[in-house]
């Protein structure tokens, strides 16, 4: 079990990781939204690989939980009576939820529904990128890799 800043430590390394490997696919249609030409990794993230990056946290923390705010449209990983995505860990206080930066909403409004199983059928039903999108089946793994050395780090320094 690793505590916040931790797991935001092991998150920035995962997140990292994935614009540089993603990188590597410039003629994947992706989401479609361009800038300047490239696409934009948090908009990935946010709008395409939320899933699956929480599939992904909770698959290395499986005392977690994928919840699904259908008021954000969006997937987070709920671990240690904390929320994550991929920007580490999103804030929050005993009212309210910060679900894009310096925007709050009631943590009743967020309506969370926990994500019992993540089949590939329920990939494919509920995100526009499928567990066979042949960009993640390639990550996937080197993303499990990083993880746990990064985890293995954050660990060794908490020991010394």
């Amino acid at each position: 079990m690793l505590e916040p800043n931790k797991m935001n430590q092991v998150i920035a390394k995962i997140t990292s990781k994935f614009a540089e490997l993603y990188s590597y696919f410039p003629e994947r249609e992706k989401t479609g939204i361009e800038y300047n030409g490239s696409i934009k990794i948090e908009d990935e993230l946010r709008m395409g690989y939320c899933l699956h990056f929480a599939a992904l946290l909770k698959e290395i923390f499986p005392e977690g939980h994928i919840i699904w705010g259908n008021v954000i449209d969006h997937y987070i990983f709920y671990y240690q009576q904390n929320f994550y995505d991929y920007r580490g860990l999103i804030y929050h206080d005993q009212e309210r939820i910060e679900i894009l930066p310096n925007h709050f909403i009631p943590l009743t409004d967020l309506k969370i529904t926990p994500v019992q199983n993540v089949s590939l059928e329920f990939l494919q039903a509920n995100t526009i990128y499928s567990e066979q999108d042949p960009i993640w089946h390639q990550i996937k793994p080197i993303l499990i890799d990083t993880a746990k050395e990064e985890i293995e780090k954050v660990k060794t320094n908490l020991s010394r």
